[in-house]
């Protein structure tokens, strides 16, 4: 029997407490419905951990789940297979009822017919949803009015975007002022924290003009929520990068500093090459993956240290409302986090940002004895790389071949007469993340029916050591290939990749397909299976 699934959004309230969904399914045959399996899978943008929850109902349909913690910044989707999806919001714990039947899949974000809210959070679900309706109605069609020329600069964007959102807002208000709720001011703070993340967007590697940086640094919300997250997140780049010119400048002169005079010169050819490839100009690839690997990645860490301390006087100097989301937003990835505590330790203003440092920094040492007791202590290079780590069940790969063609074939020989799907993914792509936690059950899957799926992460953009971590915070299996800089080049460019996640399909003849489902979780194993099977 196919298994029931359904995907929900959970928006988490502020809170330390901890959450619990629970939930029934009618009409319940614990005969029939025996393989049931309810999915939570659990992202918070705060610390950046994924985490899934999988259970099964009891004999009487009945399931709960106890959340991590609640914070309106972690996103979660809740999967029961092909049942309607709606959108709730989690507060004190959320009840709700689903129709174990039904088998049609809505594709919305508003609340499904035969979903049933009740308990503790069933007023705010079905208020947020009747104002989704008002912002996927009015906002969108407002959005199609703004028209983006090429050669619009960012101010001529930026009044256009301002335009729109003031009669969007206005709309809003009115239908507030008509229905009262203290969720108003949440669904409100959320719509001008999506309209400063994409003014921030729009002035992306510019300066912001004064008048809209000091609303935007105005701008403190009751609650958290994903929305307001990626305004923190798009401030933080804007003043951690700041001005292009200026950034690009400070890393130029940092690695300067620390090369000898005999590297200067080479140096110098590499960072013209740079600029031309920033400008968009015709540049050298060669002479540009080469010195990146050699002076950007082997700085990396200094470079990071000396724009982290511009970015601290930045924020010293601002009127900001509340500079702990933005320091939080700010965290880096594990091998500059130290650095960055210990610098911006003494701006936080909470107890509740303190205790978070500090469990970010206990869950990276774990992290780190768990990577040394997996290290390879001769490394073994193979065709598929260099073995840099492997348990009984993982073996991470550091491909860095001269030839995409020979860790293809690689690939090939390992898994021969099989069906193969390539995931090409990388640590800063949240989707892709999402994906890698959401499609378990369907490996379990794949494999079951002689499919192999083999994980490879791009290197022009992931570092190796996240890509580490990543694998084993995710608990991700099999084989796991980190490849270079240069293959991911050769990669994206062979199979003409735009967009991430995606997949390329080996066939059983060893021929190769691409595929316009870019989510794992997506795939019909069926349909894989009779398409790629010779």
């Amino acid at each position: 029997m196919k298994k029931l699934q359904l995907l929900i959004i959970l928006i988490f309230s502020f809170g330390l407490a901890q959450a619990q969904i629970t939930g029934e399914f009618k009409n319940f045959d614990p005969k029939k419905h025996s393989d049931i399996d309810v999915q939570l899978n659990y992202y918070s943008a705060i610390d950046r951990e994924y985490l899934t929850i999988i259970t099964t109902p009891d004999e009487n349909g009945n399931f709960k789940i106890d959340l991590p913690y609640k914070n309106a910044v972690d996103l979660c989707f809740f999967s029961v297979e092909d049942i309607i999806f709606t959108t709730l919001v989690v507060d004190k714990g959320l009840h709700i009822t689903l129709n174990a039947k039904a088998k049609h899949l809505i594709p919305s974000f508003l609340s499904g017919k035969k979903s049933i809210f009740s308990g503790p959070d069933s007023e705010a679900t079905i208020y947020f949803n009747k104002i989704s309706k008002i912002k996927a109605s009015d906002y969108n069609k407002r959005q199609s009015d703004i028209v983006f020329h090429s050669k619009d600069s960012a101010h001529i964007r930026s009044k256009q975007l301002e335009v729109a959102f003031q009669k969007h807002i206005a709309k809003l208000d009115k239908y507030i002022a008509r229905h009262p709720s203290p969720y108003a001011k949440i669904a409100r703070d959320d719509d001008y924290a999506s309209y400063y993340s994409r003014q921030l967007i729009i002035n992306w590697g510019k300066p912001v003009p004064d008048a809209l940086l000091n609303e935007i640094l105005s701008y403190n919300p009751s609650h958290s929520s994903m929305y307001t997250a990626d305004v923190y997140s798009y401030l933080f780049n804007n003043l951690f990068y700041g001005d292009r010119d200026v950034y690009d400048h400070q890393t130029k002169i940092t690695i300067w500093n620390l090369l000898g005079p005999d590297e200067r010169e080479d140096f110098g050819l590499w960072f013209t090459e740079m600029m031309k490839r920033e400008n968009k100009e015709s540049y050298d690839k060669t002479v540009y993956a080469k010195g990146k690997e050699k002076y950007l990645d082997q700085y990396c860490n200094e470079v990071y240290a000396a724009h982290l301390t511009d970015f601290i006087q930045k924020i010293k100097e601002l009127d900001i409302a509340d500079p702990d989301r933005l320091l939080i937003a700010a965290i880096p990835e594990k091998s500059d986090r130290p650095n960055y505590f210990a610098k911006t330790r003494s701006l936080l203003s909470s107890t509740q940002s303190t205790n978070l440092y500090d469990n970010i920094a206990t869950r990276d040492e774990e992290t780190t004895n768990q990577l040394l007791n997996m290290l390879a202590d001769a490394p073994e290079v193979s065709a598929l790389g260099k073995l840099e780590a492997t348990n009984t069940s993982v073996s991470m790969y550091y491909a860095e071949q001269d030839s995409l063609a020979m860790l293809l074939n690689a690939i090939k020989n390992k898994y021969p007469n099989k069906i193969i799907i390539l995931d090409i993914w990388g640590t800063w792509c949240g989707p892709c993340r999402m994906d890698i936690m959401a499609s378990k059950a369907k490996l379990n899957e794949l494999k079951a029916n002689d499919v192999e799926v083999v994980y490879l992460c791009e290197g022009r953009s992931s570092k190796k050591t996240t890509w580490m971590e990543s694998v084993l915070k995710m608990e991700m299996t099999g084989t796991q290939i980190f490849m270079s800089p240069t293959l991911s080049a050769q990669f994206l460019e062979r199979f003409n990749v735009t967009g991430y996640p995606s997949h390329i399909f080996i066939d059983t003849k060893g021929e190769y397909h691409t595929d316009e489902e870019h989510f794992l979780q997506g795939l019909g194993v069926e349909e894989v299976v009779k398409e790629y099977r010779k």
